[in-house]
């Protein structure tokens, strides 16, 4: 006999969301469970669900459903994108997919971070005296791998 798994969404008063699924008997049971973990003190990985529960939460059904584990992560992931929520991880997609889609959501962030970090991401140089030849810090050890250098070092 298949498990029934239930999608569900819950919301705060504030207006935030949350999508998840589970094979638990009764909805309460799961929100116990995410209550339980938003108001533990210990260093456990938290699910983003603990957002919510600064205020009143309630909890819906959104479907009932039986099949195969892919089938339930894909709908389940259907509904994350559908509903503006909190999650932070879309069930169905793969860790690639995750990241193109981290990184066309924040194109600013790799040229800001350069910015930020030009003083120690570049500039330094550093001058390889049997070779004599400078180069970027950052590439003096692949230089050192190198045929010339190593001829020249013997």
């Amino acid at each position: 006999m298949e498990k029934i798994t239930k999608i569900y969404l819950m919301t705060n008063e504030k207006g935030l969301k949350y999508v998840g699924k589970t094979t638990c008997q009764y909805l309460s049971q799961r929100m116990a469970v995410h209550k339980s973990q938003a108001k533990t003190k210990r260093n456990i990985n938290k699910c983003t669900s603990h957002l919510l529960f600064d205020c009143e939460v309630k909890i819906e059904l959104l479907e009932e459903t039986t099949g195969d584990d892919e089938t339930i992560k894909l709908l389940e992931g259907k509904y994350i994108q559908e509903i503006d929520c909190v999650n932070k991880c879309v069930a169905g997609r793969t860790f690639k997919e995750t990241k193109q889609n981290w990184v066309k959501n924040n194109p600013d962030y790799f040229k800001e971070y350069q910015r930020k970090n030009h003083s120690t991401t570049s500039g330094k140089k550093y001058y390889c005296e049997c070779c004599e030849i400078e180069m970027l810090n950052t590439s003096k050890y692949r230089h050192f791998k190198t045929d010339a250098h190593k001829l020249k070092t013997k």
